[in-house]
């Protein structure tokens, strides 16, 4: 993976986080631009929380932005399944911007494992984050197809179930404060 750092135990203790954390790169910018050349699209969550997308070729680059300063989280299912099932994003940013995201699964009910855990592998890329005022975003790329037998493949014109949620927690096991779920056609 790019952009991937790795910090020692006593700063990731420092910053209040548990894990491997992805930094951003040195040649990051403060803000988290929209790519020129390429057509954005939104999706509105409950709450506040948005998404903007999109497709280049065989990468989905996404931006998340919430009201909070805790955990965000990005789901991809079939439409009608809801949560169970889906392969779940989540990201935290520290006040000093350090990013850190998980590739999970939700294998039950309030039952979500990474996906290194079950035997698939971390597919977050190019990951960054800010904090401003109230508001976190991040922004990072994933493949429409991870080869990971439990992930959700996707491609341009499909239906697909988005999970939006947040919460006021940089705990990953911590309840969303705002979930909503939103069938979506990826354009």
């Amino acid at each position: 993976m790019t952009d991937r750092r790795k910090l020692t135990l006593s700063a990731l203790l420092a910053a209040g986080l548990g894990g491997a954390c992805v930094a951003p790169p040195a040649d990051a910018r403060p803000a988290i631009a929209a790519t020129a050349g390429y057509r954005w699209h939104r999706v509105a969550g409950g709450g506040g929380m948005s998404l903007d997308y999109r497709i280049d070729g065989r990468t989905l680059h996404c931006r998340l932005r919430a009201p909070t300063h805790g955990w965000l989280a990005l789901g991809f299912n079939r439409p009608g399944a809801g949560i169970v099932g889906a392969n779940l994003l989540m990201f935290r940013v520290s006040a000093g911007g350090l990013a850190y995201g998980e590739d999970q699964h939700v294998v039950g009910l309030g039952d979500h494992r990474r996906d290194r855990d079950i035997g698939g592998r971390d597919h977050i890329d190019k990951l960054r984050g800010k904090r401003s005022g109230d508001i976190t975003t991040v922004s990072f790329s994933y493949p429409l197809v991870t080869g990971d037998r439990r992930d959700l493949a996707l491609r341009r014109g499909q239906r697909v179930e988005l999970v939006l949620a947040y919460s006021v927690s940089d705990d990953f096991s911590h309840h969303s404060r705002s979930r909503t779920h939103h069938v979506v056609t990826l354009r």
